[in-house]
C-alpha cells in the first residue's frame, strides 16, 4: 500500500512540474487519464488518483465525466502557514502561494552574501549588531501571459550558525524552488515562525520593484522570525507585498490540556 501511495505522489509531482512549466497553462485541459498514463508510464487509475490529491490542493479542477482542468489562479493569493512549513509541489513559501492559487510562481534571488547586521535585524536575531550574518534578497510573483508579476518583495537574514550547518542556504540557485526549508529540517533543525504585520504606504521604492501605481498604494510590511527548538532565532525575514494582491490566512489551534 505504501509503494502504492509512492507512485501516486509521483506522479503528483511530475504533473505539478509541469503546470509549473507551463505545459498546461491556467484553464487549460488536461490530456485524458490514459493519455497521461501511457507519458508517465503508469495506469490511468493512478493517474486518477493522483488528479484527486491536485484537485485538493486546489491546482486543478475535476469535471465527472469530462476530465481535469488546470485551476486558474484567484484574485487573491492566500499567505498560509502551510506554505511556508509544507509548501506545494516543489515549491515553498510565497511560490507555493501562488502555485496553490493556480498561477505560475517565479522565484528570484538579487542578491546573496555575508554582510553585518544592521542594529534592526540584529535585535531580532539575537546577535550583535555589526556582526556577520548571511544575507538573500528576492522578488517573487508570477507569470501571466509570460509577462512576470512581481508580488512580494523578501529580505531574509540567516545566523552563521544556520548558513554553515546548512550549505543550501548559500548555494540556492537564483531562480526556481528554493530546498532551504527541506534542507533546514534535514538538518535536524525543529523550527517554528512568528510574524507581526502592519499595512502601510509603499515607498518610493517598493512602488518601483512592485509595479504599484500611486503614492497611495498600500503593502503589507511582515516581519518573520524563524525559531528553532531551543526557543533560539536562527532567521529572521522582512516580507513587503502588494496588498491588493495578497491575503494572510491564520490557523488557531487550542492548546490540550
Amino acid at each position: 500500500m505504501a509503494r502504492t501511495s509512492s507512485v501516486v505522489d509521483h506522479v503528483v509531482d511530475q504533473i505539478a512540474e509541469r503546470i509549473a512549466a507551463g505545459d498546461y497553462p491556467p484553464g487549460r485541459w488536461l490530456p485524458p487519464a490514459g493519455e497521461l498514463g501511457a507519458a508517465l508510464g503508469v495506469h490511468r487509475t493512478t493517474v486518477g488518483r493522483a488528479l484527486k490529491k491536485l484537485s485538493a490542493n486546489g491546482v486543478v479542477v475535476l469535471y465527472p465525466n469530462q476530465g481535469a482542468k488546470v485551476a486558474t489562479r484567484s484574485e487573491v493569493i492566500v499567505l498560509t502557514a502551510a506554505d511556508i512549513l509544507e509548501g506545494a509541489g516543489d515549491w515553498r513559501g510565497f511560490p507555493a502561494s501562488v502555485y496553490r492559487a493556480g498561477g505560475q510562481p517565479f522565484n528570484d534571488i538579487t542578491s546573496a552574501g555575508e554582510v553585518p547586521a544592521s542594529a534592526d535585524v540584529a535585535s531580532r536575531l539575537g546577535v550583535e549588531a555589526g556582526s556577520t550574518v548571511f544575507a538573500r534578497a528576492r522578488i517573487q510573483g508570477e507569470v501571466e501571459n509570460g509577462h512576470r508579476i512581481p508580488i512580494q518583495l523578501s529580505w531574509s537574514w540567516f545566523t552563521m550558525e544556520l548558513a554553515d550547518r546548512v550549505p543550501a542556504i548559500r548555494a540556492t540557485p537564483a531562480s526556481g524552488p528554493s530546498p532551504v526549508r527541506d534542507r533546514v529540517a534535514e538538518a535536524g533543525y525543529r523550527v517554528r515562525y512568528d510574524g507581526r504585520v502592519k499595512a502601510r504606504h509603499a515607498s518610493p521604492m517598493e512602488r518601483g520593484l512592485l509595479e504599484l501605481d500611486g503614492e497611495t498604494a498600500i503593502v503589507l510590511d511582515i516581519w518573520r522570525t524563524c525559531i528553532d527548538g531551543r526557543g533560539r532565532p536562527v532567521e529572521v525575514s522582512r516580507l513587503v507585498d502588494d496588498a491588493e494582491k495578497v491575503e494572510l490566512s491564520y490557523s488557531h489551534t487550542p492548546v490540550s490540556e
